[in-house]
């Protein structure tokens, strides 16, 4: 089993300080494969359906399932859809890491 951790951390943002807004929580990454035949990716806070998807559509590998799973490591609320880009990125890295 190998398993590599990362926090993904929201750019930031300059506001007017009369349009002060909720900044989005980090979100922690992390990738375990076991041997050859599973990887999971856990991500902190609730995972859309969609972007579930589309994380197993992008990193798919015949023969070995990749599963993603949310609320892991911690429990932010929902993830923010701007951080998305920057997820799949830290997953991609995170792969590599694992040996996938």
């Amino acid at each position: 089993m190998r398993s590599a951790f990362r926090m993904v951390e929201p750019e930031p943002v300059l506001r007017p300080r009369e349009t002060p807004g909720p900044r989005p929580n980090p979100c922690p990454v992390q990738a375990i494969r076991f041997g050859g035949s599973l990887t999971l990716v856990a991500l902190g806070g609730e995972v859309a359906p969609d972007f579930a998807r589309r994380i197993q559509r992008e990193f798919h590998r015949a023969r070995e399932p990749l599963i993603v799973v949310g609320n892991s490591n911690d429990i932010a609320g929902p993830l923010a859809g701007e951080l998305e880009p920057a997820i799949l990125d830290a997953i991609r890295i995170l792969l590599r890491r694992v040996g996938r």
